[in-house]
């Protein structure tokens, strides 16, 4: 298992578009990939629980990448967070 932390770039947080894209990401990935803030809990792979997180601008999240391309999978996710512009 991977467990790294990133944080929301966006000025509206971790809206509807910047979910989108992670459920795309995580759709690629072979890999389990749950993101967590504070005591909630998301499955990448689900936007609706993602979109609960209810993260804003500035929120630490943290990523558990779990599986045979986990390295991958938290490279491409943190790539994302680093250069995504919404």
């Amino acid at each position: 298992m991977k467990q790294s932390e990133v944080t929301v770039p966006w000025e509206q947080g971790l809206h509807l578009r910047p979910a989108t894209d992670l459920v795309h990401l995580g759709q690629q990935a072979k890999s389990s990939i749950i993101i967590k803030s504070g005591n909630k809990i998301a499955n990448i792979k689900n936007i609706l629980s993602i979109l609960m997180l209810c993260a804003s601008v500035g929120t630490t999240l943290t990523i558990e990448v779990n599986g045979e391309d986990e390295d991958e999978a938290s490279q491409k996710i943190h790539k994302y967070f680093e250069t995504s512009s919404e």
